[in-house]
């Protein structure tokens, strides 16, 4: 990816450090970056975080940590009250 930087050393939202890919563009509201965190060793995908940048200031839009990984045989039953996610 031409535009991402690597990053020696980030943390995921549950705290875990690993090395990032950093990417940096412009959206709708100002500049923005994603960071994707992988295991230093194995590489396994621990998280992400973006950041949207205003002047000077840095603010953490959102962010995610894998903690679990399951097979299954099915899809889970969602209920019928449930909401629509916020995205995917």
């Amino acid at each position: 990816m031409p535009a991402a930087t690597v990053v020696p050393d980030l943390a995921d939202t549950a705290g875990r450090h690993g090395v990032g890919a950093s990417i940096r563009y412009e959206g709708p509201d100002g500049w923005e970056r994603a960071e994707f965190i992988f295991e230093r060793e194995t590489y396994r995908f621990l998280g992400w975080r973006t950041w949207i940048e205003r002047g000077t200031e840095e603010t953490m839009l959102g962010g995610t940590a894998v903690l679990a990984i399951k097979v299954v045989d099915s899809m889970p039953e969602v209920p019928k009250n449930a909401g629509k996610p916020a995205f995917c």
